[in-house]
């Protein structure tokens, strides 16, 4: 059986900004001889692909001249490997780590030829950056440097003087580390619960996040020791407080974040990821207390936000879209949502291979279509949503996928349908131990659909219903998917005999 082509050539071509291609290209005509220029045309080629193809490649490379595997194999590997040195020149020439390595590296060529003097200079000028961007690792390089330099000169009087405010500066940057290496742990620990479960609907999970803020570093923002770490003490308490569904908290803490980074913009200058999170949980947290003003005023500015790399760029493109996406959802704006979801289609393919989180995104894209009266194509991404390939992340939505799978067959008439879907949803509620009361209920209901019943009865079920789902939307544990997808106005729609749009945007009206 043939060996599969590598797709990492062509992945890390793909993967470059306009700028980097650009810099790649020059340094590639540089290097290349007049004799051998085929990594140069082979580099050319895949940048102008869109669909990886060898065959292509290799005629264009090679012509009618006769290869072999191992040959080709070579020119692409020798192709990465140059690829890869003509980046690290690129980020030398940006990166602020790169800087302060290059000035410890330049250290260590001038020490060792005795050129003292050089070797301070050089360290002055890395611990200035160093302190202005919080590189705890590398300043404790710096100071041991200024050690070795010391001894090496035998300036036993400055040793004798500085050495105990050394070693106590020192190991203040080591206790840095280890701050933020410990809130840099449980942000993770989050990141994973929120992954598998926005909120924690079961006492065991509770329990496990009220141990992680009982940490003695969660006490306050002061139990930080740098602003790096500040800036995680927020980002896990805005993350706790929307799993406990405090969203005062959860925009006070978001809010909070978002003003210390933008008070220390240095050091958005190397990573924009925390700040893009920020924004996204800021926005999240004004529409859920209904403040939507805030939440069109922060989209437009994440809008306008430019990242420092292209994975950066491709964060706020999802997560612009999808907080677009739920402001309409939110406020009713079904046709307006249905174009920005149009416009997200047509420019997707900028970004494939990229991670979209299809899961929550195929939610929104059923969620719209839905409010559109498009049961066709909702059941369609409702569909892909269902069809995913099974992971541990966000499994409380899945329980949620089943209930809406239940409502669009019911939208679409298919209620002969409705009795093996609902024993397939109770067989899999039960698998995986998810059968909370307002699945229980909204299980019932459709049980007693199929039944049949007369118009007053159904009128009587589906009022009933309102109650039981308004009475669940009391109760933390159930909560939270009744606020992923607007329930009561779906019921109220059924009852008003009126469009679930109509309805969702009346309520909006009403909030404002």
């Amino acid at each position: 059986m043939s060996k599969t082509p590598s797709d990492k050539l062509f992945r890390l071509i793909h993967s470059l900004s306009g700028s980097e291609l650009r810099y790649v290209s020059i340094f590639l005509k540089r290097q290349a001889t007049h004799k051998d220029q085929k990594y140069l045309l082979l580099f050319q080629t895949i940048a102008a692909q869109t669909i990886q193809d060898e065959i292509v490649l290799q005629k264009k490379v090679y012509g009618d001249e006769k290869i072999t595997s191992r040959k080709y194999s070579q020119l692409k590997a020798y192709l990465y490997q140059a690829i890869l040195n003509a980046l690290q020149l690129y980020d030398e020439g940006s990166s602020i780590v790169y800087k302060i390595n290059n000035l410890l590296q330049q250290v260590r060529v001038l020490y060792n030829r005795s050129h003292y003097r050089e070797c301070l200079e050089l360290l002055a000028k890395g611990k200035k950056i160093g302190d202005e961007y919080e590189l705890f690792l590398e300043l404790v390089e710096v100071l041991d440097w200024r050690k070795k330099i010391a001894y090496a000169q035998e300036d036993i009087a400055f040793l004798d003087a500085e050495l105990q405010n050394i070693d106590k500066e020192e190991q203040g940057h080591v206790a840095q580390i280890r701050n933020l290496s410990v809130y840099q742990r449980m942000l993770y620990e989050l990141i994973i619960s929120r992954r598998k479960y926005a909120v924690l609907r079961s006492a065991d999970q509770q329990q496990w996040l009220a141990e992680i803020l009982a940490h003695p570093l969660l006490e306050s923002p002061e139990k930080a020791l740098s602003i790096r770490a500040k800036i995680l003490y927020f980002r896990i308490r805005s993350n706790a407080a929307y799993s406990m569904l405090k969203y005062d908290e959860f925009y006070a803490y978001s809010q909070s974040q978002i003003n210390l980074m933008e008070a220390y913009p240095l050091l958005l200058r190397e990573d924009k990821s925390a700040y893009i999170y920020g924004m996204t949980n800021l926005i999240l947290a004004c529409g859920l207390l209904k403040k939507y003003d805030e939440v069109k005023h922060n989209l437009l500015k994440f809008r306008k936000l430019k990242g420092v790399s292209k994975d950066d760029d491709f964060r706020i493109f999802k997560h612009y879209n999808a907080l677009t996406f739920r402001l309409c959802i939110q406020t009713g704006d079904f046709e307006e949502g249905w174009k920005a979801f149009q416009e997200h289609l047509k420019d997707l393919p900028k970004y494939e291979g990229q991670s979209l989180e299809r899961g929550s995104f195929y939610f929104q894209y059923f969620y719209i279509s839905f409010g559109k009266g498009n049961y066709d194509a909702a059941l369609k991404y409702l569909n892909l949503w269902l069809n995913l390939p099974r992971s541990i992340e966000r499994e409380d939505l899945q329980s949620l996928a089943r209930m809406l799978n239940l409502i669009i067959h019911y939208e679409m008439g298919n209620i002969v349908l409705l009795e093996s879907l609902i024993k397939n949803t109770y067989r899999y509620l039960r698998r995986k131990n998810q059968v909370y009361e307002f699945e229980k209920t909204l299980l019932q209901f459709f049980q007693q659909i199929i039944k049949g019943t007369d118009r007053t009865s159904l009128s009587n079920a589906w009022k009933g219903l309102k109650i039981a789902i308004e009475e669940l939307a009391e109760q933390p544990s159930e909560k939270i998917l009744l606020e992923y997808f607007d329930f009561t106005s779906w019921i109220e729609s059924k009852i008003n005999k009126i469009p679930f749009a109509t309805v969702v945007a009346n309520h909006y009206q009403r909030a404002k």
